[in-house]
């Protein structure tokens, strides 16, 4: 059994050293990749999905190799079936070779009796059959990424924490291993100045971008345009530095241009509400609305609601709304104080982000505080609430299951242990 592995890193002769007994051929880019034909691919970590998704389409069958195999590397690798650690590395390739137990190199005579079945012979000529194997992984076909609006209720005073939850939100689905995109449409540009955007790769520009590129852009193209955040790994198109927001059309073919290449795109919206945000509300899979958690406001945050369902403006409904009400003062009581908003606003999901001076720190230093201060009281409001929002819109029970080694002597004897392993941990 012919094996490869794909390996750049500085654990690459430890793991060539561990498969020794086996027949495995070292490549280091994908372009010596081209033209073999391996029975299985072990890739680094390391490995970018767009590499291993183009291993799939060439019918190889695919294993990854990391340090710890964690929920974060299941989001990031959605298509891979296995997955495993450096320990189990040796027992995954025999198991995997079980039904060919041949783990030292195949003779010449083997090579000639291989080629030799793959030619048919007929009464009149030979032809010679190239099968093409099927993919080891059957991917579904590319829905798009999922849609979310952070706008604005009507808010006298501002100071919600739209702006710094969008932040927070991109930097931990990020770091979850959801390909997430921000797109800033609010003039102001708080978004931009948050990630400490180079302010180059503006809506602005994007909108120059459409008038000449009418017939859209390459998945290249798209990436080429957008800004990458080093530290947190989002991407984000801030917003130009002007008065006006961009248009319905220039939004749409944003949209269309983007959407296939990511899991998540965020939108962060102005304060007042323009066609732009309306055919948002429409297109959107969840609306978080933001306002302030004060009670003489829900008059006008009731209003709000009413106008983004009316089938007339909005066009939404309230299942897709989470209300999010900043600088909350809450005591023991936060289940009570949510239900009596619940029945104020008449909305099922409602989100209190309470007061917590670390959280404008945090954000006036371009920090965000749920990976930076998990122990801030805002962090620890948010982490639940964010780890909720990606299993509703990016299930982990839809992954694929890890590659489980056959049982040893002490499971046989003691069982398996029934604790459930936290996210983020060594599954």
């Amino acid at each position: 059994m012919q094996i490869l592995l794909l390996d750049d890193s500085i654990h690459a002769s430890s793991r060539m050293n561990q498969l020794k007994g086996y027949k495995v051929e070292h490549c280091r880019t994908m372009r010596e990749v081209a033209g073999m034909t391996p029975e299985l691919v072990i890739v680094d970590e390391a490995t970018t999905p767009e590499a291993v998704r183009e291993l799939q389409e060439w019918g190889l069958s695919v294993c990854m190799v990391a340090e710890r195999v964690t929920v974060s590397l299941r989001r990031k690798y959605p298509m891979l079936q296995d997955m495993v650690t450096m320990k189990s590395l040796l027992s995954y390739v025999k198991d995997h070779v079980s039904t060919n137990k041949e783990p030292v190199e195949l003779k010449e005579a083997d090579q000639v009796a291989a080629t030799q079945e793959r030619t048919v012979s007929t009464s009149k000529e030979e032809h010679v059959v190239k099968t093409v194997p099927m993919p080891s992984v059957i991917r579904p076909p590319v829905k798009g990424a999922h849609i979310l609006g952070f706008l604005s209720l009507r808010n006298f005073g501002g100071g919600s924490g739209k702006t710094g939850v969008l932040y927070n939100f991109a930097a931990y689905a990020a770091e979850e291993g959801c390909k997430t995109l921000v797109v800033d449409l609010d003039p102001k540009g708080l978004f931009g100045y948050l990630a400490g955007s180079q302010q180059d790769l503006t809506t602005h520009h994007w909108t120059n971008l459409m008038r000449q590129n009418p017939e859209g852009l390459s998945e290249r193209a798209v990436f080429d345009n957008i800004e990458l955040h080093e530290k947190y790994g989002f991407y984000m198109i801030t917003a130009a530095s002007r008065e006006e927001m961009i248009r319905r059309e220039e939004f749409r073919w944003i949209l269309e241009q983007t959407r296939p290449y990511f899991d998540l795109i965020l939108f962060d919206m102005p304060s007042t509400w323009e066609d732009t945000t309306l055919d948002l509300m429409q297109k959107a899979d969840k609306l978080y609305m933001f306002g302030l958690y004060d009670q003489m406001q829900y008059v006008e945050f009731k209003k709000s609601i009413q106008s983004a369902t009316h089938p007339l403006i909005g066009g939404t409904t309230t299942d897709k709304m989470v209300i999010m009400l900043g600088r909350a003062y809450i005591g023991k009581n936060r289940e009570i104080e949510i239900e009596e908003v619940r029945k104020q606003l008449g909305v099922e999901h409602v989100f209190l982000i309470p007061e917590d001076p670390l959280f404008q720190r945090y954000r006036n230093q371009h920090k965000a505080i749920v990976l930076e201060k998990p122990a801030a009281a805002s962090a620890k409001a948010m982490v639940p609430w964010l780890e909720q929002q990606l299993d509703m819109t990016i299930p982990v029970t839809n992954l694929p299951a890890l590659y489980k080694p056959k049982k040893g002597v002490f499971e046989w004897l003691f069982g398996s242990s029934k604790r459930k392993t936290p996210v983020g941990k060594e599954v």
